[in-house]
C-alpha cells in the first residue's frame, strides 16, 4: 500500500512539473543590450477563426448559451431538443421563426451589426436570448471553448486528492497494526 501511495505521489509530482524547462544564458554586456534595445521586432499575431455556423440548443425551455457574441455573416441555428415545440422571435421581428417540434431547427444569417433579443413565442416568460453582433475583436463564445493550460486549478487538486489518499492510506495502515 505505502509502495502504491509513493508511486502515486511521484506520477502527481511529475505531472506538476513543466515538461520542458528553457535556461536562457544571461548576458551582461552593455553593448548587446544597446544592439537590441535599437532593434524592433514586429509580431504578427495568429489569426483568430470565428465560426461561421453557431448552433442554439434549447433544453429545458432554455436557450443554451442564452447569450453569444458573433460577427457579420455568422448563421445561428436553434435545435430544439426539448419535446415540446418551441418558436423563436426577436422582439422587434427582426427574425421570426417558424414552429420546431422536437429535433426541429431553425436558422438564420445576421448581417447587420447591433444586439438582438429573442423569445421563444410558444413560451414568452420562459425562454429568452441576446445575440450581439460586432466585428472583431469577438470575446470566445458559444460554441467555442478556451482553455488555459496555466491554470492552478488542476494542480491544486491534484494536491489535495494526493493528501486524501495519503491520509486513507495511513489510517489503513495504523488500522491493520492495530489488530495485530
Amino acid at each position: 500500500m505505502i509502495v502504491f501511495v509513493i508511486g502515486l505521489l511521484l506520477v502527481v509530482l511529475r505531472s506538476l512539473v513543466p515538461a520542458e524547462v528553457v535556461v536562457e544564458p544571461v548576458i551582461d554586456s552593455d553593448a548587446f543590450r544597446e544592439e537590441i534595445v535599437d532593434e524592433v521586432v514586429e509580431v504578427e499575431r495568429p489569426a483568430v477563426l470565428i465560426p461561421q455556423e453557431v448552433t442554439i440548443e434549447i433544453i429545458g425551455f432554455n436557450f443554451v448559451p442564452s447569450e453569444i457574441v458573433i460577427s457579420p455573416g455568422t448563421t445561428l441555428t436553434w435545435r430544439n431538443l426539448d419535446n415540446k415545440a418551441h418558436k423563436v422571435v426577436e422582439y422587434k421581428r427582426y427574425f421570426y421563426g417558424e414552429r420546431m417540434e422536437l429535433g426541429d431547427t431553425y436558422s438564420f444569417t445576421f448581417d447587420e451589426i447591433g444586439v438582438y433579443t429573442y423569445f421563444d413565442a410558444n413560451f414568452p416568460k420562459l425562454g429568452r436570448g441576446k445575440i450581439t453582433v460586432q466585428n472583431e475583436p469577438l470575446p470566445i463564445t458559444g460554441n467555442a471553448i478556451l482553455m488555459d493550460y496555466n491554470e492552478t486549478q488542476g494542480k491544486n487538486a491534484a494536491v489535495v486528492l494526493l493528501a486524501g489518499l495519503s491520509v486513507f492510506s495511513l489510517c489503513s495502515y495504523i488500522k491493520k497494526s492495530e489488530k495485530r
